[in-house]
């Protein structure tokens, strides 16, 4: 795909409304509940109301899970295996491999790119294997990694997920849990995930119809059966919203947007981040009436910069990219720590920084779960700027908002955008250049 180019603003930012995706990580629990759920032969609504947009509006991480539950739950009987493809997706990934462990009558082979392969998964087939799963890592006939799932009859237990690497894996076996016997108890240290997306997949249980009781040590869940879901429950998504918070912060005083159907108090922990924004000089206020809030840059908060010396965003790790590149950018020092499970994810995000950074003549210093920024100001725009998104979605938005400062930069795969946003180049050039009609 040919780069994109995005040319500096004619003017700041002046109240233009945005349009926000739904927030992934909500939709794709509730598509997991809504399959469990069901009843006999039901359609499943979720799955069906965002296969039918064609891509246009729902990220592709919801499109990719959404065709992976319709497959488990509608391929003919006559399939002795179902192939499930969750290409770079990694909730779909752990969120299938736990479905098809209690649901499937027959063998489920999951594959994916193969980045994705490579991240981890051995926790959650080892705890699926230990409730009575049969999974496994096996070859394909072209040499890749696949996860067969085979036909198995979980039971109920108590699972040892203190040392787990991703919530990921803990929220999988929580929304299984209320279908196996006796429900389920999960010892796991909130401190070493990322704990709020753990409290959202409870949250969405309580709320439809699941009791479970959890401590920052220990969660247990009793058996039940899932409410019919609704949409209305769907929050946009506020990693989103963040990018739009940063242009914001790298605009001039006054410059204003409108994002419509931000929620406040929200499930989603990339909320937190707004309290940051604040400290910088962008300021949010929600209009109840018309559900958009409006965000507007305003002076910084006095003594701010305290807040950034040993910044932790461990509950908010997608949120830390778009972070780093905003406070550096606007010469603020920091030292951001939590990011353990950066090197993780899409591509190795600490890497990715730090080698966008360098476009802007500023460097950070790195260790396995830290950044340092120690100061300093960007080059003065004065050519394109080739940005490497390193097929990361999080890493080309993270940068684009440069263009807010007047730099033009070109990103190398505008479409990586698609698997959380597939409408942001449009806000964005609808933003830098409002006398154009978006196509």
């Amino acid at each position: 795909m040919q780069p994109i180019i995005l040319s500096p603003p004619f003017s700041s930012a002046s109240g233009q409304s945005i349009q926000l995706p739904l927030s992934k990580s909500i939709y794709n629990r509730l598509l997991i509940i809504e399959a469990l759920g069901r009843r006999q032969d039901a359609l499943l609504p979720l799955s069906a109301k965002a296969l039918e947009d064609k891509g246009s509006y729902y990220p592709n991480d919801i499109l990719v899970l959404s065709r992976a539950v319709v497959a488990l739950v509608s391929s003919p009987s006559t399939e002795e295996t179902i192939l499930v493809d969750v290409e770079d997706c990694g909730s779909a990934l752990r969120f299938v491999v736990a479905y098809a462990a209690l649901a499937t009558k027959r063998c489920v082979v999951i594959s994916g790119t193969e980045r994705l392969m490579q991240r981890p998964m051995d926790e959650l087939l080892v705890a699926l294997n230990r409730l009575g799963g049969e999974v496994a890592w096996e070859k394909g006939e072209d040499k890749r990694d696949r996860i067969v799932v085979r036909p198995s009859s979980l039971k109920s237990g108590k699972i040892d997920l203190t040392e787990s690497r991703s919530s990921q894996f803990i929220s999988a076996l929580l929304l299984i849990s209320p279908y196996l016997p006796d429900g389920l108890e999960v010892e796991w240290d909130a401190s070493s995930v990322s704990k709020t997306y753990v409290y959202m997949t409870l949250s969405l249980m309580r709320r439809y119809g699941i009791e479970c009781s959890y401590t920052d040590k220990e969660i247990k869940v009793l058996p039940g059966r899932y409410l019919p879901v609704s949409t209305r429950d769907i929050e946009a998504d506020w990693s989103s919203a963040l990018y739009w918070f940063a242009f914001i912060a790298l605009s001039s005083l006054g410059a204003h947007l409108k994002l419509q159907d931000l929620t406040l108090p929200s499930l989603q922990g990339d909320a937190s981040a707004a309290a940051l924004f604040r400290l910088i000089g962008v300021k949010a206020e929600r209009d109840e009436v018309s559900g958009s809030t409006t965000i507007v840059r305003v002076p910084c908060v006095e003594d701010f910069h305290t807040a950034f010396d040993g910044l932790n965003m461990h509950i908010m790790p997608d949120a830390a990219p778009t972070m780093a590149v905003v406070l550096a950018l606007r010469g603020i020092p920091y030292r951001m720590v939590g990011l353990e499970t950066l090197p993780l994810k899409e591509s190795n995000r600490l890497v990715a920084v730090k080698e966008g950074l360098r476009l802007f003549g500023l460097d950070v210093e790195l260790t396995a779960s830290s950044i340092l920024f120690r100061g300093g100001e960007p080059t003065l725009p004065q050519e394109t700027l080739h940005l490497n998104s390193h097929n990361d979605h999080r890493i080309a938005m993270s940068f684009a908002v440069a263009s807010a400062m007047g730099y033009e930069i070109a990103v190398d795969d505008p479409s990586v955008v698609n698997k959380s946003y597939p409408l942001f180049w449009r806000e964005l050039q609808q933003v830098l250049n409002p006398e154009e009609k978006s196509e």
